[in-house]
């Protein structure tokens, strides 16, 4: 069984700014809202930034913590940093925007499709390598943009 857990709140979330790559820590209230969690698994595994990082050790205290980049957030390029009412007459903002966010991010952002469609994304978190043949499942969610994971495998 695979979980994939969506981090703690960041500062850059409560100011609804997208946060992609940067390496934003839980903000005070983030870290409060936390609590140990009822599963005990031996592994987790999380992105190279520190807020999956922080979110697993309050959830999962005693897991050996693996660093896995290709389940890094993913790339917003010029948009991350900046609020989606910062860039309310950016051109490329409203350009990715009508293209129901599944165009690619400019300025080196990556495109939505790669963390949405189940196949590619099996490929992008290299499931084989950490998790023998395991079912998934993926799901959308219209209100959050795609963020840090952390992976348990039991």
């Amino acid at each position: 069984l695979i979980y994939l857990l969506r981090h703690g709140l960041t500062a850059y979330n409560a100011e609804k700014r997208y946060q992609g790559q940067r390496d934003i820590p839980l903000c005070p209230a983030g870290r409060a809202q936390l609590r140990q969690a009822d599963l005990r698994p031996e592994t987790v595994y999380i992105t190279p930034l520190c807020r999956t990082r922080q979110t697993a050790e309050v959830l999962f205290p005693g897991a050996r913590l693996v660093e896995v980049k290709d389940l890094q957030e993913m790339c917003f390029g010029s948009f991350e940093g900046r609020s989606y009412v910062e860039m309310e007459h950016d051109p490329d903002y409203l350009a990715w925007v009508a293209s129901n966010c599944e165009r690619r991010c400019p300025d080196g952002g990556q495109s939505p499709e790669l963390l949405y469609a189940c196949p590619l994304l099996r490929r992008r978190l290299q499931l084989g390598k950490y998790i023998s043949a395991a079912p998934f499942q993926h799901s959308r969610s219209a209100d959050a943009p795609p963020s840090g994971a952390a992976v348990l495998a039991r």
